[in-house]
C-alpha cells in the first residue's frame, strides 16, 4: 500500500509544486528541481508514516519481491537468461533475493532518479499548456543547455564523504546510505554528461536524433555511464560547454 502511495506521489506532486515556482519567477530547471525535491519529502514522509505503522516499506517491498522470487526461480527462460539454470533451487532462490535485496536497499535513490525524467516531461507538457495564457510560464530551454550550479561538485563531494563517514563509524548498520548516496551522485553527473553530449552534437550540426540514441545505449552499459559520469564532472569543473560555445562563436 504505501509503495503505491509513493508512485502516486511521483506522478501527482511535481505538476502542482513546478507552477508555483514557475509562476513565481524560478527558472525552468529550478521549478523542476523544486518538483522533485517535493517528492523527497514526500518520500520521506510516507517513509515515516510506515514505520511507525509498524509496516516499514523495505519489508513490504522484501515481502513482494520474495514472492516473486519464488515464481521466477522456477521459471526456465529466467534461470536460463540469467546463467543459473543448472544450480540448485537453494542457491538460484538466493541469486533472486540478493538481487533484490539490493534493489531494496537503493529504493529512495530510485525513487528519486525516476522522479526526475517524470517531473521534467509534465514540465513540458505544462509549458505547452500554460505558457500561451501565462507567459511568465518559462518554457525548458533545450536539454543541451542543462547545467549545475558549479558548487554542487563541493556539495556532492560533501555528502558523499558524509555518508561513507557514516557507513565507516557504524552509525547506520549497513551501506544502504553510501549506497544511496552513491547512485544518486553518479545519476546526476551522468545527465550533467548527457547535455554535454547533446551540446556536442549540436555543435557538430549533427542529428538530435543520434545524440538520444548514443545517450540511451550508454545509459544502458556500466562503461557508458561511467562515460557521461565523467563528462558531467569535467563539464562542472572546467566548463567543457562553455569552451565547445566560444569555439562555435569563433
Amino acid at each position: 500500500m504505501y509503495v503505491f502511495f509513493i508512485f502516486l506521489i511521483v506522478l501527482i506532486v511535481p505538476p502542482p509544486v513546478m507552477i508555483r515556482s514557475a509562476m513565481k519567477g524560478a527558472t525552468p530547471y529550478r521549478a523542476v528541481l523544486d518538483g522533485v525535491i517535493a517528492v523527497a519529502v514526500g518520500t520521506v514522509f510516507i517513509f515515516i508514516l510506515a514505520a511507525a505503522s509498524g509496516q516499514p516499506v523495505g519489508e513490504e517491498l522484501k515481502i513482494g519481491l520474495y514472492a516473486a522470487a519464488e515464481i521466477l526461480v522456477d521459471n526456465q527462460s529466467v534461470t536460463s537468461a540469467l546463467g543459473i539454470a543448472d544450480l540448485p533451487y537453494d542457491q538460484r532462490l538466493a541469486v533472486f533475493n540478493t538481487v533484490y535485496d539490493y534493489a531494496v536497499n537503493i529504493f529512495p535513490a530510485s525513487i528519486i532518479i525516476w522522479a526526475m525524467p517524470v517531473a521534467y516531461f509534465e514540465y513540458l507538457i505544462l509549458a505547452k499548456l500554460i505558457n500561451r495564457k501565462q507567459p511568465k510560464f518559462q518554457k525548458l530551454p533545450a536539454f543541451r543547455e542543462f547545467g549545475l550550479p558549479r558548487n554542487a561538485l563541493i556539495g556532492f563531494i560533501i555528502i558523499f564523504i558524509l555518508s561513507w563517514l557514516v557507513m565507516a563509524i557504524g552509525i547506520v548498520p549497513n551501506d544502504t546510505i553510501y549506497e544511496n548516496v552513491n547512485l544518486l551522485f553518479e545519476f546526476v553527473f551522468a545527465i550533467q554528461g548527457a547535455a554535454v553530449l547533446f551540446f556536442f552534437c549540436y555543435t557538430r550540426r549533427i542529428p538530435k536524433v543520434v545524440a538520444i540514441i548514443v545517450t540511451i545505449l550508454l545509459f544502458n552499459i556500466n562503461a557508458g555511464q561511467m562515460v557521461l559520469f565523467l563528462l558531467g564532472i569535467t563539464d562542472l569543473a572546467f566548463g567543457l560547454k562553455g569552451r565547445m560555445g566560444r569555439k562555435l562563436d569563433k
